[in-house]
């Protein structure tokens, strides 16, 4: 019995260890907090406003071909991003070829990509040019070969581990998407010329065409099987009850066909005319083919690359969402129907997402089909209160994607190819950060300092509306020589910031659904030059991690003074240095002082002289660590389903009954071997 007894605790103590280290979070919140010397505890008062960028970084990186990276409007594109504040460069295809490594072109591209990402901090690409200028990768699916731009988004891994030539095979999948990709599918450089000049008219000279058509929505039901009674129109009912926020007041035109119940409003005419009246959304779900979108399986066609080739809308310009098979079959003969729609001069689409190949239909987002990704792309398209992404396509296809992942599960993308083929699939023709009007946009005006700012002290910039209402995350970009910084408005449409040394600088402010406006600062002379700044410290943290602030800094009048302060608006720490040796400081905060929370981080420093000088702050961002590799191996389970979480949770307790019973004597104990 003892032997048993022993043997059942000892086993008892292994499962609750591994469940133990299975369930609960990685982190060291139970490390006592480290303070460094002086540190301390104050009320918050005057936090200048976390930079979000600054001089040599780049956020957006053009990818095309060496004759047209000089092209005058493509290069009028990118110094329109980073006058925006999305710094902006453009990237030729031979140079990429010439200096960086892989097995064929796109390899060496997506090499690139990763340098970008990694030495650059880049979120945003845009593929200039058809598949014969910038390569597509074609993935396996089980089935066959889809194309895809998919393998330029993820990062990680090669999606080709066992190097038999076939992508994307399962276990060779990166879920999780680092970058925003969108192509614009130009074959000549007069297709690329009006693709650009409807992208900057469409973002920034729309003023005068301002009107109801920017928060109207088109939505497109087909039937896709009248024996099955799938029908479009649920999914398009859907979106616009559930998922279309209603504070976007929104105006929707309903073109729908179902033969069972006598839906018939849904015809070439009556699209095309939705169209070419002006609208900016338009999300179809119905059977499609290369060039054409049909209302039901007879093969009617309601909309055609004829009618987009001639679509009459001028800049009044939707992004298109289409359910459908093959109308991004960017790769075949002739125009898609996607590329017809962006390559129209006089209207169209200034963006559109669809599938390279056939996509699997349903009408209901419990089917994890295509209506499934569409639901989310809507979801993710229009979220508030995520002032750099919300709006914008390339993001919200990515993080939907990323969601449908998690949505189907790991399981069921392993054993049904459709659902690979679905997450895939789907890319977008059009630039990746445009933000997307959804209502009649509002003026902003930009509010300077009073009087001149001197440099390193503090002055604050406010930005209104047309109401002279604040307006908070407005994107403000400060551009001058050698000096650039962007930042975002808080809820009183306010930065508060260190001026920027003597000179003239551009401001420029930007947000969603707003006119973008630009004025000019000047900031004045002083006999005392400020005190600059070098701040080291992480960007991302887990809940609970230490981190480490190191602040070195310099002035002509020599340093007296040196304060490091982190915040995260309730709380504060601070770690004075006097007298100050060696001109820096090293800081070591335990964020679970701080509840786990990001932080705001920032200097201050007084030289010999007295004078003080502030530095920019910057965040440092509490991020939950992923999910472990054996609950996401359990994660099988849809979200829908909460009693299965319940099960999955409870396995753990159902093992170790199983061990007790097991281990349990049942009779006389074997004698032992002991005398």
């Amino acid at each position: 019995m003892k032997t048993s007894l022993a043997k059942l605790g000892f086993l008892a103590v292994l499962i609750t260890i591994v469940v133990s280290f299975t369930f609960l979070p990685a982190s060291n919140s139970w490390f006592p907090t480290v303070i460094a010397q002086n540190q301390q505890t104050i009320q918050i008062q005057g936090v200048p406003t976390p930079i979000i960028l600054k001089t040599n970084t780049t956020q957006y990186v053009i990818i095309t071909s060496p004759d047209w990276a000089s092209n005058t409007n493509l290069t009028q594109f990118a110094e329109w991003k980073t006058t925006r504040g999305i710094p902006t460069t453009i990237i030729n295809t031979a140079y990429i070829y010439n200096n960086f490594s892989g097995e064929d072109n796109p390899a060496k591209i997506r090499s690139f990509l990763k340098h970008a990402y990694d030495s650059w901090g880049t979120r945003w690409v845009l593929l200039v040019g058809n598949t014969s200028i910038v390569p597509i990768r074609y993935f396996w699916t089980g089935s066959g070969y889809v194309p895809s731009d998919y393998y330029y988004a993820a990062l990680n891994g090669t999606f080709d581990s066992n190097g038999n030539g076939k992508y994307g095979e399962f276990g060779e999948i990166d879920w999780t998407p680092e970058l925003y990709v969108g192509r614009l599918p130009a074959s000549t450089e007069s297709e690329l010329n009006a693709m650009i000049n409807k992208t900057l008219t469409y973002e920034r000279d729309i003023g005068n065409l301002a009107g109801a058509w920017m928060r109207t929505a088109v939505f497109a039901g087909g039937q896709i099987s009248q024996t099955q009674d799938i029908q479009g129109w649920r999914i398009k009912n859907y979106i616009r009850d559930t998922v279309i926020p209603t504070e976007l007041n929104m105006t929707f035109t309903s073109l729908f066909y179902d033969s069972n119940r006598g839906y018939n409003n849904l015809t070439l005419i009556s699209f095309s005319n939705a169209i070419n009246s002006g609208c900016a959304i338009v999300n179809l779900c119905s059977h499609g083919s290369t060039s054409t979108v049909t209302r039901s399986e007879s093969g009617v066609d309601y909309y055609t690359t004829g009618a987009a080739s001639s679509a009459s809308n001028g800049y009044k310009l939707p992004l298109v969402f289409a359910s459908a098979c093959s109308t991004a079959h960017l790769d075949g003969t002739g125009d898609c129907l996607g590329e017809a729609m962006l390559k129209n001069s006089n209207g169209g689409a200034v963006s559109y997402i669809g599938a390279t190949r056939t996509s699997f239909g349903g009408d209901d987002i419990s089917d994890l089909s295509d209506s499934l990704l569409d639901a989310l792309f809507f979801e993710a398209l229009l979220q508030t209160g995520n002032a750099l992404f919300s709006q914008r396509p390339g993001y919200a296809l990515y993080q939907s994607k990323h969601q449908y992942y998690k949505t189907v599960g790991i399981v069921s993308m392993s054993q049904d190819y459709r659902y690979r083929q679905e997450f895939l699939e789907y890319i977008l023709l059009g630039d990746p950060e445009l933000p997307i009007w959804t209502s009649i946009p509002q003026n902003l005006s930009i509010i300077l300092p009073e009087s001149t700012p001197i440099p390193g002290k503090l002055m604050q910039i406010t930005v209104q509306n047309s109401h002279g209402s604040p307006v908070a995350g407005v994107l403000v970009c400060i551009r001058g020589a050698n000096y650039y910084h962007t930042y975002l408005t808080d809820t009183q449409g306010r930065i508060s910031i260190p001026a920027p040394p003597t000179g003239s600088y551009n401001i420029t402010v930007s947000k969603p659904n707003h006119l973008y406006n630009t004025t000019m600062l000047s900031v004045g002379s002083t006999t005392d030059q400020p005190t600059t700044f070098n701040i080291e410290a992480p960007t991302k943290i887990s809940p609970g991690d230490r981190f480490t602030v190191r602040v070195s800094c310099s002035d002509p009048q020599g340093v007296s003074w040196l304060e490091v302060i982190v915040t995260d608006y309730h709380k504060t720490l601070v770690n004075s240095t006097v007298p100050l040796q060696g001109n820096s400081c090293i800081m070591i905060v335990d964020s679970s002082y701080f509840n786990n929370h990001s932080v705001v981080l920032y200097a201050r420093a007084t030289d010999s002289q007295g004078h003080l000088t502030i530095s920019d702050a910057q965040t440092v961002h509490a991020q939950n660590p992923e999910t472990s590799p054996l609950i996401l191996a359990l994660s099988v389970i849809y979200t829908e389903y909460p009693y299965q979480k319940v099960f999955w949770a409870s396995i753990p307790f159902l093992i170790c009954a199983a061990v007790i019973l097991y281990a349990w004597p049942s009779g006389k104990e074997a004698p032992s071997d002991e005398p």
